[in-house]
């Protein structure tokens, strides 16, 4: 039987042995290369800034049997701007008379069909005031009113 002191002088000599093996191995590797990765912020919100505070239409009146009237700021540039896609606002509004809907278009829209008024424009979103809507795609946006009749002026309000 071995006494127990040697028992622990045995095993520390083995420990000490396995580490200086150990020791030796990591020593031989060589590191190939370290490559070190940049930090990369969140993008920003998306979010809706308006080209202008009074809009025009294209339209120089409502067609005798109705139909719809696009609105922006100039021909060049759309009623706002929607940045970082998507992005969520809430439209406040009262639609005046002979208005029947209120959409909003990517600008320079292209009337694709079947159907009529607004709703036939590509990305077409229909607005119900006081309800978030989500754009899905960033750049100028216009508005479309479905019109029966001469339309007076109205306003509509964003809120994040």
């Amino acid at each position: 039987m071995v006494p127990a002191r040697r028992l622990v002088r045995i095993a520390a000599f083995a420990l000490i042995g396995a580490g200086v093996v150990l020791v030796g191995v990591v020593a031989a590797s060589s590191v190939l290369f370290s490559q070190t990765f940049p930090s990369v912020p969140s993008a920003p919100p998306g979010s809706l800034t308006a080209s202008c505070s009074t809009l025009q239409a294209w339209n120089e009146q409502v067609p005798a049997d109705g139909g719809p009237i696009l609105f922006n700021c100039t021909q060049e540039a759309g009623a706002f701007v929607v940045s970082n896609a998507p992005a969520t606002a809430t439209p406040t509004f009262a639609l005046p008379a002979n208005a029947t809907d209120l959409y909003v278009v990517p600008a320079y829209p292209t009337y694709t069909g079947p159907g009529t008024g607004c709703a036939a424009y590509t990305e077409a979103l229909m607005l119900t005031s006081g309800t978030p809507a989500t754009f899905d795609s960033s750049g100028n946006w216009d508005y479309c009113v479905d019109a029966t009749g001469s339309l007076p002026g109205f306003s509509v309000s964003w809120a994040s």
